[in-house]
């Protein structure tokens, strides 16, 4: 029964990644590079969003303001993410997100959908690895 739960889990977390993969629009990814003032948690969310799915830190939040010109390249990015190869540097980067979910999204849905999908996408990549 472990493994058929693990097999389920592993294949909802995959989905949910698929989901917000696919809600993730370039609207959306601009409307989150207007904000000028992000919260610390919208900041957060956002900058550690760009090292799981780039690799490597986002250092500001005017550094992720630059990436939301960039919706191709992000989309590509997300495409191209692969929750298995998610290694423990990054995953313990990520766990503060992943254990405060339900807090942080409802914090950020009031301030942006984009965030809050963003979010979803890094709680399950997390998810699925844990």
């Amino acid at each position: 029964h472990q493994i058929e739960l693990y097999e389920c889990e592993s294949t909802n977390a995959l989905c949910k990644i698929k989901e917000s993969f696919n809600g993730f629009t370039e609207e959306l990814c601009l409307e989150l590079g207007k904000i000028k003032n992000p919260t610390s948690n919208l900041a957060d969310i956002c900058e550690k969003f760009i090292f799981m799915i780039y690799g490597r830190p986002c250092e500001s939040w005017g550094k992720f303001r630059e990436y939301t010109l960039k919706f191709k390249e992000v989309k590509g990015k997300m495409a191209d993410f692969c929750p298995e190869a998610l290694n423990d540097e990054i995953r313990t980067h990520l766990l503060p997100l992943w254990k405060n979910y339900g807090n942080l999204q409802g914090k950020i849905h009031k301030i942006s959908k984009g965030a809050t999908i963003i979010l979803d996408f890094v709680k399950y990549g997390v998810e699925y690895k844990i």
